[in-house]
C-alpha cells in the first residue's frame, strides 16, 4: 500500500497531472485535514446514522430469516437462489421503484442499507445453520431436546464463525448501500457530498470524502471483529 501511494505521489508530480483530474496524495490529505470538520463530517454523520441503523436492523433480520429457512430443506432450496439474486442486484436500481411508496425520506436510505446488507448475512448464516455435524444433532435428539434447544445450543453455536463472516462482509456492503442511498436520494450524506464535489471538479474533496467513508467502514469492520473475538472464545 505504501509503495502504491508513493508511486501515486511521484507520478502526479512528475507528469504534472492536473489536480482537478487526479490530485496527489498529499493534496488529498491536505483536503482531508482542512475540510473534514467543516464540510465532510456533517455529511458523514448523516451517512453513519443511516448505515448503523440499517446494519443494526439487517443483522437480526438476516439471522432470523436464515434460521427459519434452515428448518426445511425445501425452504433452503427455494430461498438460496432468491437470496443470491438479491445479493447480485445493485440496490441503487431499486430505489426509483421504492420512492413512489416511501418518498424522498431518510427511511429509504435505511431501507437501501438493509437490502444491501441482509442478503449476505442470510446466505452466510444459512450455510452455517445447514452444515452442522449430524452426530451432534442426533445426540441432542437422543436426550429428548426440542428443536429450539438443538438450534440454540448446537446449530447456532456451531454456525457462529459463518454468521460473523456474514456480519463482517455486511459491514462493507452496508457502507456501499449507505453511500448509494445518498447518491440516489440526495438530501445530505457523504454520497451527496461526493456528487456535489465531483460536479464542481473539487476532486480533492471527492477523494477526501471517499477516504472518510473507507475509514468509517474499517472502524465498523474492526468493531465486529472485536465482538467476534470476544464471543467465539475457541476461535
Amino acid at each position: 500500500m505504501i509503495i502504491i501511494l508513493l508511486l501515486w505521489e511521484i507520478s502526479t508530480i512528475a507528469f504534472h497531472v492536473d489536480s482537478k483530474v487526479l490530485p496527489s496524495f498529499t493534496d488529498i490529505l491536505s483536503a482531508f485535514q482542512n475540510k473534514f470538520i467543516p464540510i465532510i463530517l456533517p455529511d458523514l454523520l448523516i451517512t453513519m446514522k443511516n448505515l448503523v441503523l440499517g446494519y443494526v436492523i439487517a443483522v437480526p433480520l438476516g439471522i432470523l430469516i436464515a434460521a427459519i429457512c434452515a428448518q426445511s430443506q425445501t425452504l433452503v432450496k427455494i430461498a438460496t437462489p432468491l437470496i443470491i439474486m438479491t445479493l447480485v442486484t445493485p440496490v441503487i436500481i431499486i430505489v426509483p421503484i421504492l420512492i413512489p411508496f416511501i418518498g424522498f425520506d431518510a427511511k429509504i436510505k435505511v431501507l437501501v442499507v438493509i437490502l444491501q446488507t441482509a442478503p449476505i448475512i442470510i446466505l452466510n448464516s444459512l450455510v452455517g445453520f445447514t452444515n452442522v455435524k449430524q452426530e451432534k444433532l442426533d445426540l441432542m435428539k437422543s436426550y429428548g431436546a426440542s428443536r429450539f434447544e438443538i438450534f440454540r445450543k448446537i446449530t447456532f453455536m456451531d454456525a457462529l464463525p459463518r454468521v460473523f463472516a456474514g456480519l463482517e462482509l455486511g459491514c462493507i456492503l452496508s457502507t456501499i448501500g449507505a453511500v448509494s442511498g445518498d447518491i440516489a436520494v440526495g438530501d445530505g450524506g457523504i454520497g451527496t457530498r461526493i456528487q456535489m464535489a465531483a460536479s464542481t471538479l473539487a476532486t480533492d474533496t471527492v477523494f477526501a470524502s471517499i477516504l472518510s467513508t473507507c475509514l468509517l467502514a474499517i472502524i465498523l469492520f474492526q468493531v465486529v471483529v472485536w465482538i467476534e473475538r470476544n464471543v467465539i472464545a475457541w476461535k
